[in-house]
């Protein structure tokens, strides 16, 4: 580290500055030394920080910061935190169904939804600080989808919802309808057998502006036209 370089043992030969004002000096015989404008550009939150220990010593599997300048931090075993805006902790969630948590995502409602592992997905109250895991989606098989992985919105407010191992979910967030969305629309007078969502097993969720849902799978990546319902683009 730049903390135990010795700068009276060395010969600075040239010295730069970049746009974003960090200094570049070239050392004689000893190569490049890079001296950023800001000293610590990262603040660690966790275990073994000496000032900032607030998360536990579990492994963080996700992060999500709210309209209110929340941080929501969801664990492995150990429930979810939150921090406000100056990483102080304001509430940690921890009971048999809130333990360990895959995805967290506010919709554009400010509610604060939640993935498990084991007990499918659920909104936060933050009136009373309690979870609604009341929410039956269910696999073709009619079992309850229980790892939640990734959680998204679209414009139209769908809450979109990967599942690891049953596929992709949406929910009418006016309705609360929850719809199957493993199979695209048909087109022509013939089924089309590929499409559909490419692998079940679905790791992560992004929506574009193009109206376009991104589909992040243990197979690659798979792409969701909205504005056809169909995983097959038209030439």
């Amino acid at each position: 580290g730049i903390n135990k370089f010795d700068f009276s043992k060395v010969k600075v030969h040239s010295i730069i500055k970049d746009k974003s004002h960090n200094l570049w000096l070239g050392i004689y015989q000893k190569g490049l030394v890079l001296i950023p404008h800001k000293p610590n550009n990262f603040k660690y939150i966790g275990y073994q920080s000496i000032n900032n220990n607030t998360i536990g010593s579990n492994s963080v599997m996700a992060i999500h910061e709210d309209k209110r300048n929340n941080l929501w931090v969801g664990t492995d075993g150990d429930g979810i935190y939150g921090l406000d805006s100056n990483g102080k902790l304001k509430k940690h969630y921890l009971n048999k169904e809130v333990t360990t948590i895959m995805s967290i995502y506010e919709d554009s409602n400010e509610t604060v939804w939640v993935g498990s592992y084991l007990n499918g997905i659920a909104s936060l109250n933050r009136e009373t600080n309690t979870f609604n895991f009341d929410y039956e989606i269910k696999d073709e098989n009619a079992h309850k989808v229980e790892r939640i992985y990734s959680i998204t919105e679209d414009a139209n407010k769908n809450l979109w919802i990967g599942s690891m191992g049953s596929g992709l979910f949406s929910m009418d967030l006016e309705t609360g309808e929850i719809k199957d969305r493993n199979i695209g629309t048909s087109t022509g007078a013939t089924y089309n057998p590929i499409n559909k969502v490419q692998n079940f097993w679905i790791n992560t969720l992004l929506y574009s502006k193009s109206n376009k849902l991104y589909i992040g799978t243990y197979n690659g990546l798979g792409c969701l036209d909205l504005d056809t319902n169909s995983f097959i683009f038209a030439d």
